[in-house]
């Protein structure tokens, strides 16, 4: 009895379980907004520390200047003390010879050879005694002369040896605040990227907010979901431009602009002159970038192809020929393709015309937000739109519709 109790209850909670989905946890527009109050205050934080690095940064520039300059003077000081060491030496040598030129005269040891040497100067004895008493006071003096420039030369000496080792001192010090300049320019770079991207993520999420309200949205309402109504349905993709071929596929590649090996999240087609670049299905635009330093002026739109939900993402064009939260269709012309450096000069990841076309699942800006989300999201866009392939060799592709 009890073990057909246990049966039965057991599969009363199976039954249960597979009636009650799961509970999931909705993301309202009243989530998204606080997500963007929370993204905003990163970026000012980013900014504060960004002011604040450089200011850093010029005050440790500032101390090396300060350093090369002593250092300069220092160089300047020890050559001359070397100088004043050289005129010293050569000072010792002449008062030497002096010297010894009036011991000549003067011979105390040997009273006769002084008499004979000053006999023929001498008009008396005593004029002789006088000059003996002369020159041997201006041999003591030079024996004087001589001890003050050895002693001078042993401080200047020495004062050279303290410079040198200062000097030694202050060339570490350069070198260690040159390594401080290195790594807070490192850090500042570091900043300025996480600041650019949360710029750019802010505008485009206060733009999704502004077209979801549009949409007729809810602070209550999850964004998944409020708004489908207003979507256009389609049922297939269209290439996005009339005429062209594909030079660079979807995956991981070398960078030729950046030379940085890093998944290329699309395909890019071009073609010569003048390309308008059409939506590549029926959908809302739903965010757009200008003049971004890796991208250009790019457009993202949402599409629901045969209930599927997709995003499209089209980089480096030339102009933008559509409105945030406009409705397109596959005829509605969205821009113009760039990318040529030479008049897009602000696009760094570009090094000629195309476009840079991308494909994610689900909806970007809406069921999420972040820009490595959506990287995650991307993949190769011939699963769902068709271009010419054959074994290996791009073909070259002549309306937006046959298929290859």
């Amino acid at each position: 009895m009890k073990k057909g109790f246990h049966l039965l209850l057991i599969g009363l909670l199976l039954v249960v379980t597979l009636i009650v989905p799961e509970e999931i946890q909705a993301q309202t527009l009243g989530d998204l907004k606080t997500e963007l109050d929370e993204l905003e205050a990163k970026y000012n934080q980013a900014q504060q520390e960004e002011e604040e690095t450089k200011n850093k940064l010029l005050e440790t520039e500032k101390g090396i200047k300060n350093i090369e300059e002593n250092v300069s003077k220092m160089e300047q000081d020890v050559l001359n003390l070397s100088k004043e060491i050289t005129a010293l030496n050569d000072k010792i040598k002449a008062k030497d010879k002096e010297i010894k030129q009036i011991l000549n005269f003067v011979q105390v040891s040997s009273g006769e050879s002084a008499y004979l040497e000053y006999a023929f100067g001498a008009k008396d004895f005593t004029d002789f005694i006088y000059r003996v008493a002369v020159s041997e006071q201006l041999a003591n003096y030079n024996e004087t002369l001589i001890k003050d420039f050895e002693n001078m030369i042993s401080n200047n000496k020495k004062k050279q040896e303290e410079l040198k080792e200062k000097r030694e001192k202050l060339q570490k010090e350069k070198e260690h605040l040159r390594a401080e300049v290195a790594k807070l320019g490192k850090r500042l770079g570091e900043i300025s990227t996480i600041k650019i991207d949360t710029s750019e993520e802010i505008t485009l999420q206060r733009e999704a907010i502004r077209t979801l309200e549009n949409m007729g949205c809810k602070d209550n309402e999850d964004i998944k979901t409020c708004g489908r109504n207003t979507l256009p349905s389609d049922t297939v993709f269209w290439r996005p431009i009339q005429q062209g071929y594909v030079v660079s596929e979807y995956g991981y590649r070398l960078n030729p602009a950046t030379h940085v090996y890093e998944l290329h999240e699309a395909l890019d087609v071009t073609q010569s002159g003048y390309v308008p670049v059409y939506a590549a299905a029926n959908g809302t635009v739903i965010g757009m970038r200008y003049r971004s330093t890796c991208g250009g002026n790019m457009i993202f739109i949402l599409h629901t192809v045969n209930g599927v939900k997709y995003t499209t993402e089209y980089a480096h064009l030339r102009q933008i020929n559509v409105s945030q939260g406009q409705v397109v269709t596959k005829n509605t012309q969205i821009g113009v393709m760039g990318g040529d450096p030479s008049i897009e000069y602000w696009d760094q990841c570009s090094t000629g015309q195309h476009l840079h076309f991308g494909i994610a699942r689900g909806h970007y800006l809406k069921d999420y937000y972040n820009w490595s989300t959506f990287l995650g999201n991307t993949f190769d866009p011939r699963q769902i739109v068709n271009f010419p392939w054959s074994g290996g060799v791009t073909d070259y592709f002549e309306d937006r519709i046959t298929r290859y």
